[in-house]
């Protein structure tokens, strides 16, 4: 005689762990929490635009500084005094003109 007990498991019957069972769980939560977003079309509210306009807006100012940064950098690295005046003119036109863009807008 054997132990049918022992050999069979709840998997053979199509039954999941408690841990699966709870994970499954979560993942259809979250699912409803964007559907429920997506019904009430918040992505497309003015809060929603107001902050993806925000956090564009301050992307392009860290580059912006990053690369004001990487050109002075240059700058102190530069021996040559001709080639430093003339990184330094480079530079200030650069930036000067991208300045002049930004408060125009």
């Amino acid at each position: 005689k054997t132990d049918l007990a022992a050999t069979i498991t709840p998997e053979d019957f199509g039954l999941v762990t408690s841990e699966a069972f709870m994970a499954d769980i979560a993942a259809v939560q979250r699912q409803f929490g964007d559907l429920e977003k997506s019904l009430r079309l918040e992505h497309l509210s003015e809060g929603g635009q107001a902050d993806r306009l925000k956090a564009e807006r301050e992307a392009e100012r860290k580059r912006r500084e990053e690369a004001l940064r990487r050109a002075r950098k240059k700058e102190q690295q530069a021996r040559d005094p001709k080639k430093k005046v003339a990184l330094r003119i480079e530079n200030k036109r650069e930036f000067e003109k991208e300045q002049d863009k930004i408060d125009n807008d």
